[in-house]
Parts: C-alpha cells; structure tokens; sequence
C-alpha cells in the first residue's frame, strides 16, 4: 500500500465561497447523472406498470435490481477506479447508460410493449454502470477539489442530490401522466448525455494509481483493510450502515401506515418534504468544513437522529401520524449533515491510490444495509406492527450514535495525550 502521491493542482484560486471550475464540473456531472437515474428508474417502473401489468413481487424485484449495482459489482469496480483513470470510468459508464436508456426508449417505440427480460437486463446494466460513475465519481473529487473546497463540493454534490431525489421521480410522473413514460426515458437520456459531456471537460489527470501489483482480490482484501484500520473512518461506515437499516425500517413503517390507512397523499407529501430536508442539510453542511470537527459533527448529527426517530416512535404507539412524520421529515437534516462529513472524513484520510478501493468498500457495506432493513421492518411489522418496527429503528439509531461518541471520546482523549504539556 502506498501513500498519497503527489498530485497535479487541484483546481484554481484561494480559499473562498466560489468553486473553481474542476470543482463545479465534478459537481454538475454528478447532477446530471443523479438527475437521469431518478427519472429513467421512475420511467422504468411506469413502462413496466403500464405495458407489463407486474404484480407486487415482479414490481419489488425490478425495484431491487435498480439498486443492486453496488452489491453485485462494486468492489470490483473499486479496484478498477484505482487502476484506470477515474475520469474515463465516468465518461463512459455515463456515455453506456445513455444507450441503454435510448435502446430501451426505441424498444417502446418499435414494439410498444418491451420483454420483461429484456427490462430486466437493461436494468441490471444501468445498476452496474450507476456504480462504476458513483464509485468512480467519488473518488475523483479529492483530486480535482482544493482542500479548502473538498467539504464545499461534497456539500453542494449531497444537496443537490438530496434535491433531484425529491424532484426527478416527480418530474418523470408528470410527464407520463401528460404525454407518455417514454418521453421521461428521452429526458434521462439528455441528462445522461449532459453528465457525460461534463466529464469530458474534466482535466486528465496524471495521478499515480494502483499499478495492479496485486491480483484483484487480494486488491479488494487491501480496501477492507484500510477501512477496519482507521478507527474514524470504520466508526462513519458503522454508524452508516446501522442508520440505513433503521432508515429502511422507518420507511417501510412509513407506507405501511400509508397502506393501513388509505394516506397515499400522506406518505407522498411526507417523502417530497423529507427530499427538502435533505436539501436543507447539505446546505447547512457547509458548516462542517475542518477535519478537525468531523467526529464532533458525526456524534451530534448521530444524536439528533436518534433522538428524532424516539419521538417518531412516540407518534407510532400513539397512533398519531403526524408526530410519526415530522420527526421523520427532519430527520434527513442530520443526515445530509453526516453525508457531507463522512464522505469528506474518508476523503481526507484515503491515499489517492486507495480512494476507490475504500469508496467501494464503504458503499458495499453501507448498502448492503439497506435490504436488511427491509427484512427487520417486515418481522417487526409482523410481530407488533409500526410501533414496534419504529422502537427497532431507535435501537439501531442508538447503536450508532454510541458507535460515533465512543470514536469521538477516544479520539479526544488520544489527543490530548499526545499534545505536549497536557
């Protein structure tokens, strides 16, 4: 394992509010490509509705294999963003789903009514291909950010996928109602053109990577092993991956009351104001920006989720459905928050050469979170309903709110050991 290698500069100017133009290029291609997979996913599943007739079980199988991507695949592709240029793993793996998503459209043209197989494949490779362009995209930021920028860009790239995630499956549900699903297919295929012509503006970047000394596993065993030796960087992921499966509790939890009680406009608006709760907390981000903070930052975001979702869970056993969802609104704030200072943390603490290998290792972690929530929500819901499936998701909160504290008091305690005189 080598260290961090000496890079090119990484964008231009001083320290200030405005990103240089590497800094806004890597910012705006991961809009575009956020943008194009929230509403080609969308269109996918209206095609598949309308013209297939799925039932329930084929629909939540379609809607696994759109996320499956970094399950499947992205450890591999760590490995392949610390051996390739990064830039190139974007530019193409944008420039690929771009064709998928206009085969797809032609298909629906053509024949009017595509193979549900031929739906799955296309799916599988667009999931695949989102992991090539996020794991590679950020990877990518470290080098074409300044330092002072780094937190700033992470911040604007988490608040405006925050924003696309509440808006870009709306937008592809308007334009289905007034004209047709294919029409939002044609949308992402612009969006994914737009992000794949922003990579392409980006500098080539002659950085020392991961000379491919090592068979690929033992390269993948190599990205594990960074993660499990910085305690910080093993506390974030901890705590990640335990917020995710209490967040697919509450989300499930979530349409659950929505199905119990006929509240479909309940649990639309409630998920709309929970995408601008994101917004909210990537902007208020910013505020984070020192290395120095992050742990502090982790706890106190930690804290305050837990202590959003106890008051969530009070409004489950209560029956009160509002004072279940406005916890549950705010709670995204936070989260944005620990995004930004996590991803930064990692970042920070990540040779160049390791940055994608550990991306990967984090996001394999992370995700693999996330089906496991589902599988908790759907034993406690059998067993004693939302309240229950509610106190679960505090207990996983808790747990990683204890996870981040007991970094952070460590950490500050080695410190103050090391400084002299103290």
């Amino acid at each position: 394992m080598t260290g961090r290698s000496h890079l090119p500069e990484r964008g231009s100017g001083s320290p200030g509010k405005r990103l240089s133009g590497n800094a806004r290029r890597i910012w705006y291609t991961s809009a575009f490509g956020v943008f194009a997979g929230f509403v080609g996913d969308t269109a996918v599943k209206l095609i598949a509705v309308g013209t297939l007739g799925l039932t329930s079980w084929q629909l939540g199988l379609l809607t696994a294999s759109q996320s499956s991507g970094f399950l499947l695949v992205g450890l591999l592709v760590g490995v392949l963003a610390d051996r390739l240029p990064r830039r190139t793993l974007m530019l193409w793996a944008e420039l690929v789903r771009c064709a998928l998503y206009l085969v797809l459209s032609l298909v629906v043209v053509f024949d009017g009514s595509p193979a549900l197989a031929v739906i799955f494949i296309l799916v599988l490779a667009g999931s695949a291909l989102q992991a090539v362009f996020e794991i590679s995209q950020q990877s990518a930021v470290p080098l074409y950010t300044t330092s002072d920028e780094l937190s700033r860009t992470n911040s604007a790239i988490e608040a405006t996928r925050s924003l696309m995630q509440a808006t870009g499956p709306a937008i592809a549900t308007v334009i289905a109602a007034f004209w047709s699903p294919n029409l939002s297919l044609i949308v992402a295929v612009v969006a994914f053109a737009l992000s794949a012509g922003v990579s392409f503006r980006l500098p080539r970047l002659a950085v020392a990577a991961d000379p491919g000394r090592l068979p690929v596993f033992q390269s993948i065993r190599e990205g594990f092993a960074f993660v499990l030796a910085k305690k910080d960087v093993l506390a974030a992921t901890v705590a990640g991956a335990l917020f995710n499966c209490a967040y697919g509790v509450l989300q499930t939890a979530l349409l659950f009351l929505g199905s119990m009680s006929g509240g479909e406009v309940f649990v639309g608006w409630t998920l709309g104001l929970a995408g601008l709760g994101a917004v909210v907390g990537g902007l208020l981000s910013r505020r984070f920006r020192t290395y120095g903070n992050a742990l502090a930052a982790l706890a106190l975001t930690e804290t305050l989720s837990f202590a959003l979702v106890a008051v969530s869970w009070i409004g489950a056993f209560s029956g009160l459905n509002l004072v279940f969802a406005i916890p549950f609104v705010l709670l995204h704030i936070p989260t944005a928050v620990f995004n930004v200072v996590a991803i930064t943390l990692r970042q920070r603490r990540t040779p160049a050469d390791l940055l994608g290998r550990m991306t990967a290792t984090v996001r394999f972690i992370m995700w693999g979170a996330l089906p496991a929530g589902g599988l908790v929500a759907a034993s406690a819901l059998s067993i004693g309903g939302t309240s229950a499936a509610v106190g679960t998701a505090s207990v996983l909160m808790l747990g990683a709110t204890i996870v981040v504290l007991r970094a952070w008091v460590l950490t500050s305690r080695r410190n103050r050991q090391e400084t002299p005189g103290s």
